[in-house]
């Protein structure tokens, strides 16, 4: 049925070590308790999407482009100037 499969034996590549996990999730911690401070604010939840974008922007050694960029194909545009209100 399906002749373009080509089936694969073996196990799956382990791409991060537990280490490395960890360090990106404090990375999130340290940014997150940052903003808080910042904003003088317990609300870690509203914070989210600000350092999402912050994460997801950031210029990536290993991939020579940010996050977005490899998903979307162009860098990032924030701001007022890049908005479509009149």
């Amino acid at each position: 049925m399906w002749n373009d499969i080509k089936i694969i034996h073996g196990k799956p590549r382990q791409s991060e070590s537990p280490r490395t996990v960890e360090r990106a999730n404090q990375n999130i911690d340290n940014m997150q308790a940052t903003w808080m401070e910042s904003k003088n604010t317990i609300k870690w939840l509203e914070g989210l999407r600000f350092l999402q974008a912050m994460k997801n922007r950031t210029y990536h050694e290993g991939i020579k482009c940010s996050p977005y960029e490899t998903m979307f194909g162009v860098p990032v545009e924030l701001g007022i100037a890049n908005s479509v209100l009149p």
